[in-house]
């Protein structure tokens, strides 16, 4: 596929800022896992006081031992709804990136992409969980890595698809 010079330094450009995504998205969850226990428990407490508040729900009227048992079953969903998203959104990101590797520079081979995305999420799965006996009262779960490598391969996954959905799309409108 010959493309134009406008094309390549469009693709080249594309590349660097999904390899700037990626880099940011990797240095944010290192930023959570380095939060110490207490700052993350206090985060995740913020995140579900808004989910109450927007489904309307009150725990300020239940009692002690009520609210609490929400807030303590809130609080493990929310945690790992959050490993789940963050990876999700790095594994899209690092497919994106490949694959506009591979158009711009010609590597890695077609198909090959994938593998590398999913490799290095799962990577980096087990790394941040790794990083996690350095951070003040977290420890490292293998139930982590497994809650983000099924979100890497979730973002790979929805790439994919996107991907798919273009290809099919720019297919009917080449046809007469």
């Amino acid at each position: 596929m010959i493309l134009s010079e406008k094309r390549r330094v469009f693709l080249k450009v594309s590349t660097a800022v999904w390899l700037i995504i990626t880099l940011l998205l990797m240095a944010v969850i290192f930023m959570f896992s380095s939060a110490p226990a207490a700052e993350s428990d206090a985060e995740s407490g913020r995140v579900i006081s808004f989910i109450l508040k927007l489904i309307g729900t009150d725990i300020s009227v239940m009692s002690p031992e009520d609210a609490a048992a929400i807030m303590s079953r809130m609080n493990f969903f929310v945690r790992k709804a959050a490993h789940f998203t963050e990876f999700a959104a790095l594994g899209f990101s690092l497919l994106h990136f490949t694959d506009l590797l591979r158009l711009s520079f010609g590597f890695p081979k077609p198909g090959a992409g994938f593998m590398i995305s999913l490799l290095t999420g799962v990577c980096y799965a087990f790394s941040d969980e790794f990083h996690q006996f350095f951070s003040d009262g977290r420890a490292p779960r293998l139930s982590d890595v497994l809650i983000d490598s099924a979100g890497v391969i979730s973002g790979i996954s929805v790439c994919l698809l996107i991907c798919l959905i273009y290809i099919k799309i720019s297919e009917k409108k080449q046809k007469p």
